[in-house]
């Protein structure tokens, strides 16, 4: 609300809107503020803010960060920041900010709160952590996040205005939850009253520490602060995870207050002429062209009509296509801050963060990098999330994708180096990985798969099976019939070539190389550069792999369990008793053997003698790994003139920045939209109007207003503010203001008023000529005046729905019950039901005023419809055409009265149509962006136009609702369209309805 004082406007959000404080367990709240130990304060402390950080907690809830187990005590890190504004780059974790706040002024402040996912901003009315009250949140259930700087998305990320003075400090909490899904961020923003600023992020100028915990040990929690925000929090409007559009709002009651006399408003602005530029009177269209002349009006302030609540991941609200958003989230919103004394380069922050600067990519060459994206951060294993436990798959699952193994040649080829990540002496037999090298060896798609895929066993025992060609290993995803994410990349993991150690007269050093060294860094230990290789696995009709522990660079775990080892021995027996066969194994059969040791098989064009030397070749080959498959290891048995490195290669952790601060202004995506109909989203909600640009105006009527009243009336707030552009002739708008007389009642301002704009060119004196000038005019537009006791009439053609017929009875005598309105007439069209005696359900009920009318013949819409036009004898009366699946709000009547405007404005709300098993409690569905068959118009002018078109749409409805506005266009009319609160229709199906027939069971 809008409240005047000594004619300066400030706001104050609606009562109800956002909640104060929570209520927790008596018992366990009684121990907390027990246990509150206060601590000295001191001004070098000024500039940071506490910050803990609790790692390895999936969930995107604050709620879920509550059930932590070492939450609020034990973070995993204690650390500081010096803004309120933080973005690690981590997944799944949760941060508890909390300090002191220091204002820059005495008055009232307004804060806000914008994260990723699920965020809480507590503010104490002192300095005492013990009196802390919930003031703004993104989100209760964890579906809720918001772009950097987004400020206005939820109702709740704002708070009521909070007096707060410079000469005190205030305890403040932030509590925030991160999944491991978009950008993560969590900012907090203030802006004193309505100074026209805005909000700005809180920097390190006005935050202190609470206490300093560098000397202090994890195991020191004595000044750890327990709060309200702390610990679990109950009560009914923080468990209830209703949309915003359901909160209070002053618009849904506003009929209730009397309205003003109209003769207290007569000379407050001059007159002046209502001549739209968009009126198309005469203008010849094709059917339904009307569409493309329609364009919404702007709102303030925020009615929260947007369905936030039904936006998922990144919806048609933002701007950014879905490639684009996958590759950069909503980095280009924000600026990461530097270390003071470094220069800002151009860089990427990888997993799903990316900073860009001065370049913007073109959205449809994304398409090929993100296919690629995946596998670029593959490679980057310092990148790759790792959780702390060697054994633990929480990375490995995220990142599991299904890839193509690299067919590997013949590993005997002369002058073949050993595959990388194999830790081997050169000596006299080929080299056997061990099960953490052959992670490592494997490709970068299937270093971390748990179950890598197997080649295909061969067919020769059943010939009319599907067999994959010669030199083909398939994985599970080819089995299953899909393609690989990238050919190109499989193309080239599948031309890497693996190759045989080179021989020595004695023992080389033992050397471990990790698989992201460098060439020149294997070189200078003592190795040849080499290759990729990829290392055939199990084959058989169950797929087994050695599973050498999930470490985060492929690597092997220091030191397997004494469980990991006995189940080593005993598949190691499984595999030497049954023909399915372990890594690198001969296969059973020669065929199968040849397609897998040699690839692509052996070259058409090879004469016998080579093809039996290529065999003789294999048999010495075969003999010398039966060998090597008994030589002492994993799977037992005597090392013979071959020892192994064991020696695991290091394992590296990337680096958190836990302190990492950015900016991002507050970002407003309301000004990139346009007042054109958007068929491609239908969620959106109403156009928002600034603040800038109505309180001024508001703020000059009431000026002009004190002018003749000499002050008799002061404006309380501003309710509803509409504008309709006209950037040739000047914009309309719909004043409504509640106001207060000199005897303390209260009066509803509900007035049109016209922002003209008058050009005059100033006089010419010599040089070029100067430009015209352009003054904006407030002016009453002459003619443009709604009638507020103009009878509506709801039409409704039905026929054999006696359940929805009864419930529109019943929400009219509501409608009747809630506004004490007799204006209004319910004319109900029945095409013959016999379901239901619907005129006597109309006498029974309570209703003022009814009309029925019984029609013969099948089920007409728009034939229905004008029957009942033509029963309404007072021209000068609404017509409203409308639907029987409706539920109306209680401001329905008030509504189409204030924007039908008799021979110049008709209305057509947008309802938002429910989804099945919604309710108006549950609201599930979207808005109608594209239908107009729910119409208010003054009957005259409806008339005018021509009425319903009852010869095109005899047997079928649909359409005839555009083609009635291609009419009404044409007539000079004007038709609003704004999306109206708590206006749904219900979900229905059309099963049995009106001229449907049910075909007989074949059966």
């Amino acid at each position: 609300m809008v409240v005047e004082d000594r004619k300066r406007l400030r706001f104050v959000p609606p009562p109800g809107s956002i909640v104060g404080d929570y209520n927790t367990d008596s018992g366990e709240e009684e121990a907390w503020r027990l246990s509150y130990s206060p601590q000295p304060w001191k001004p070098e402390y000024k500039g940071q803010a506490n910050l803990h950080i609790f790692e390895d907690w999936c969930g995107s809830s604050t709620g879920q960060l509550r059930n932590n187990l070492h939450y609020p005590l034990y973070p995993h890190l204690r650390t500081t920041v010096g803004k309120l504004a933080v973005s690690p780059g981590w997944t799944n974790y949760g941060l508890r900010i909390f300090g002191y706040l220091h204002p820059y002024s005495d008055g009232e402040f307004v804060f806000a709160v914008g994260s990723g996912d699920n965020s809480e901003l507590w503010l104490s009315q002192d300095d005492s952590p013990l009196n802390l009250q919930l003031l703004a949140w993104v989100g209760k259930t964890g579906n809720e996040w918001t772009a950097p700087g987004e400020f206005g998305k939820y109702a709740s990320q704002t708070s009521r205005p909070v007096r707060l003075s410079a000469q005190s400090r205030y305890f403040f909490e932030v509590v925030h939850k991160q999944d491991d899904r978009g950008t993560d961020h969590v900012e907090v923003a203030w802006q004193l009253g309505q100074d026209g600023t805005g909000f700005t992020v809180i920097s390190s100028r006005y935050i202190s520490l609470y206490t300093n915990e560098s000397a202090l040990m994890m195991s020191d929690v004595g000044h750890v602060p327990q709060t309200a925000a702390s610990h679990k929090a109950t009560g009914s409007q923080w468990a209830d995870g209703q949309a915003d559009m359901l909160r209070e709002d002053p618009r849904d009651t506003f009929y209730q207050i009397p309205l003003i006399n109209n003769r207290y408003l007569q000379g407050v602005l001059p007159d002046c002429s209502y001549n739209p530029s968009y009126i198309i009177k005469d203008f010849p269209l094709s059917r339904y062209q009307g569409l493309q002349f329609i364009h919404m009006s702007y709102v303030y302030p925020n009615d929260h009509t947007r369905l936030t609540h039904m936006e998922t991941e990144n919806t048609c609200f933002y701007k950014e296509s879905p490639l684009y958003l996958e590759r950069y989230g909503f980095s280009k919103y924000m600026r990461l801050d530097l270390p003071e004394g470094q220069e800002r380069r151009f860089k990427f922050r990888d997993f799903r963060l990316r900073l860009r600067e001065e370049e913007d990519l073109e959205e449809e060459d994304l398409e090929e990098e993100v296919r690629g994206d995946w596998e670029r951060r593959e490679k980057a294993n310092g990148l790759l999330r790792d959780y702390g436990d060697d054994y633990d798959d929480y990375a490995r699952r995220r990142r599991r994708k299904l890839f193509s193994v690299t067919t590997p040649k013949a590993i005997d080829a002369p002058g073949n180096a050993t595959a990388p990540g194999l830790h081997a002496h050169r000596g006299k037999r080929p080299l056997r990985p061990v099960p953490g090298e052959l992670k490592a060896a494997l490709p970068p798609g299937q270093q971390n798969m748990e179950n890598p895929p197997a080649p295909v066993k061969s067919n020769r025992a059943n010939p009319g099976s599907h067999a994959l060609p010669q030199g083909h290993i398939a994985t599970a995803g080819q089995e299953l019939g899909y393609k690989p994410a990238n050919r190109k990349a499989v193309k080239q993991r599948k031309a890497s070539k693996a190759v045989k150690p080179v021989k020595a007269q004695k023992p080389a050093k033992r050397v471990a190389v990790h698989p992201t060294m460098t060439n020149q860094a294997k070189m200078e230990a003592g190795r040849p550069a080499e290759a990729p290789m990829a290392v055939p696995l199990s084959v058989g009709s169950r797929r087994h792999v050695p599973n050498p522990g999930p470490g985060r660079n492929g690597m092997a775990p220091d030191r397997p369990s004494a469980g990991q080892s006995r189940r080593g021995e005993r598949r190691a027996a499984e595999l030497r008793a049954e023909p399915t066969l372990g890594v690198g194994a001969p296969l059973a059969g020669q065929e199968a053997e040849d397609n897998l040791i040699r690839g692509a098989g052996t070259p058409a064009g090879a004469t016998g003698s080579e093809r039996a030397g290529e065999g003789a070749r294999e048999r010495e080959r075969r003999g010398r790994d039966s060998q090597l498959w008994e030589a002492e290891g994993d799977f037992g048995g005597e090392e013979e003139e071959l020892t192994y490195d064991l020696t695991p290669a290091p394992v590296f952790d990337a680096e958190v920045n836990w302190s990492q601060t950015f900016q991002a202004k507050p970002l407003d995506l309301q000004v990139l939209r346009s007042d054109w109909i958007d068929l491609r989203c239908n969620v959106t909600g109403n156009l928002l109007l600034g603040a800038y640009d109505s309180l001024p105006l508001v703020q000059d009527f009431m000026e002009k207003l004190d002018q003749i009243h000499n002050g008799r009336y002061s404006l309380v707030r501003v309710v509803n503010v509409e504008k309709r552009v006209d950037a040739a002739q000047g914009s309309r708008y719909f004043l409504e203001l509640e106001l207060r007389d000199v005897n303390g009642q209260h009066l509803r301002l509900s007035h049109y008023i016209y922002a003209l704009i008058r050009r005059s060119r100033p006089r010419h004196r010599g040089g070029p000529f100067p430009p015209p000038a352009n003054e904006v005019v407030l002016c009453n537009p002459v003619g443009f005046r709604w009638n507020p006791t103009a009878t509506v009439h709801f039409i409704v053609p039905v026929k054999n729905q006696a359940r929805w017929v009864q419930k529109l009875i019943v929400d009219m005598e509501g409608l009747y019950r809630d506004t004490s309105d007799p204006n209004f007439n319910l004319i109900i069209t029945d095409y013959n039901s016999t379901d239901m005696d619907i005129e006597k359900a109309l006498h029974s009920s309570s209703l003022p005023r009814y009309q029925y009318l019984k029609l013969t013949g099948n089920f007409e819409r728009s034939a229905g419809l004008q029957a009942g036009i033509e029963l309404i004898k007072d021209n000068h009366s609404i017509v409203f055409l409308c639907d029987l699946h409706i539920h109306f709000p209680p401001a329905i009547i008030d509504a189409v009265r204030k924007h039908c405007v008799e021979g110049r404005m008709a209305f057509a709300p947008i309802v938002m149509r429910l989804d099945c098993g919604a309710t108006p409690r549950d609201l599930r569905g979207y808005w109608e962006v594209n239908g107009f068959g729910l119409l208010g118009i003054y009957k005259s002018d409806l008339d005018a136009a021509g009425g319903m078109n009852t010869r095109d749409f005899t047997n079928r409805w649909g359409g005839e609702d555009w083609e009635l506005l291609d009419r009404l266009l044409q007539s000079g009319l004007e038709v609003e369209r704004i999306f109206l609160r708590n206006f749904f229709h219900h979900y229905h199906s059309k099963r049995g309805m009106w001229n449907r027939r049910t075909s007989p069971n074949p059966t």
